[in-house]
């Protein structure tokens, strides 16, 4: 009926893009962020980083923590369940940028000395809030043909 129907769209929608593609890539580029980052650690001395400094700091953080944290989502999630693999890249992708807001936001807030327990679990609960929201939109959970 409906479900194999919707099965054989998926399948012929996200066919093109396979788990293994789709690791490679993240992997690639994940991997060039981290070494982006290191660079930028190790050769631009914070007492003297001015806000171009900053901002590649923390966009080299962001690509290789969103990286890594997707590719950990999408294998987690690849292993705990039955669905399509290519169904894992959009959530895992958005938890992925959200825990990178999370750690981001945390980390501005040590700089500037606002770090606190609430303003902690304020943050975690904004982010738990938004994924919710955001989950009502993800795929029905399809099995993978076996």
């Amino acid at each position: 009926g409906s479900r194999r129907w919707l099965r054989g769209a998926l399948s012929e929608y996200y066919g093109t893009v396979t788990l293994r593609s789709s690791l490679l890539v993240f992997g690639i580029g994940t991997a060039f962020a981290w070494a982006a980052f290191l660079l930028i650690l190790l050769t631009v001395p914070p007492e003297t980083a001015e806000r171009l400094g900053e901002a590649f700091f923390f966009s080299a953080l962001f690509l290789a923590l969103t990286g890594t944290l997707t590719m950990l989502g999408i294998v987690g999630r690849w292993r705990m369940s039955r669905m399509l693999p290519a169904l894992h890249i959009g959530p895992a992708f958005r938890q992925g940028v959200l825990l990178w807001l999370g750690a981001v936001g945390m980390l501005l807030l040590q700089r500037f000395r606002f770090l606190t327990w609430w303003s902690i679990l304020l943050t975690v609960l904004v982010l738990v809030g938004i994924d919710l929201i955001a989950s009502r939109r993800d795929p029905e959970p399809v099995s993978s043909p076996s």
